[in-house]
C-alpha cells in the first residue's frame, strides 16, 4: 500500500518538450538529448500515480534526457485510468489545517478516486504489461544499455524490473 506522500505535491511549472507517441502498443511520452547527440542509452521512467500524463513526470523525462543524455520513454502503464490530479488538493486539504466538515468532504472525495485507481492499477494486473515493454524495448534495441527509475507507485515495478537479468541485463542500473 501507499503513503499519503504518494498523492501530495504540487503541479511543477514548464512546459515538456517531447512528443506523444505510441510505442508497443502502449502510448507514451518520449524525449530525447535537445543537443543532438546520439542518446547514450534509454531510461523508462515508471511514474506515480498521476501518470504519464502528469506534468511533473514529463518535465523529470525531459531533464534526464538533457542532463543525462538519454532517449527517455514514459509509458502509460496505468491504461488511461492514472490517480486524478485533484487528489493534491484533497490531500491537502485532508492534512492541513482545514475544518471537520472540509476534511471529511476532501477524504470521501479522495477515497472514491483512490479505491478504483489501486484496483484497476494493482501489481498484478500492471507488472506484466511492464515487464513485456522492457522486454519489447530491449529486443528493439539491443546496442543500448537500458534502465529504470520509478517514482511512488513505479518504485516496486522498477525493483522487480531491475532485479530480473533477464529484462535488463546482468550489466546494466
Amino acid at each position: 500500500m501507499s503513503c499519503p506522500d504518494c498523492f501530495s505535491g504540487a503541479l511543477h511549472k514548464g512546459i515538456p518538450r517531447g512528443r506523444v507517441t505510441t510505442l508497443h502498443g502502449l502510448d507514451m511520452y518520449m524525449t530525447e538529448p535537445q543537443n543532438q547527440q546520439p542518446a547514450k542509452g534509454i531510461i523508462v521512467v515508471i511514474p506515480d500515480v498521476f501518470g504519464w500524463e502528469f506534468p511533473n513526470a514529463r518535465l523529470i523525462a525531459d531533464r534526464y534526457a538533457d542532463k543525462g543524455g538519454y532517449k527517455v520513454y514514459l509509458p502509460d502503464f496505468m491504461d488511461g485510468h492514472a490517480a486524478p490530479v485533484s487528489m493534491l488538493a484533497n490531500m491537502r486539504t485532508i492534512f492541513g489545517d482545514a475544518n471537520l466538515f472540509s476534511k471529511a468532504y476532501n477524504l470521501v472525495s479522495a477515497l472514491l478516486a483512490v479505491v478504483p485507481f489501486f484496483y484497476r492499477n494493482r501489481f498484478g494486473i500492471t507488472h506484466p504489461r511492464v515487464k513485456t515493454f522492457f522486454a519489447a524495448v530491449r529486443a528493439d534495441e539491443p546496442a543500448l544499455p537500458l534502465g529504470a527509475v520509478g517514482f511512488c507507485w513505479g518504485g516496486k515495478h522498477t525493483v522487480k524490473v531491475g532485479s530480473d537479468g533477464a529484462v535488463l541485463g546482468p550489466e546494466e542500473p
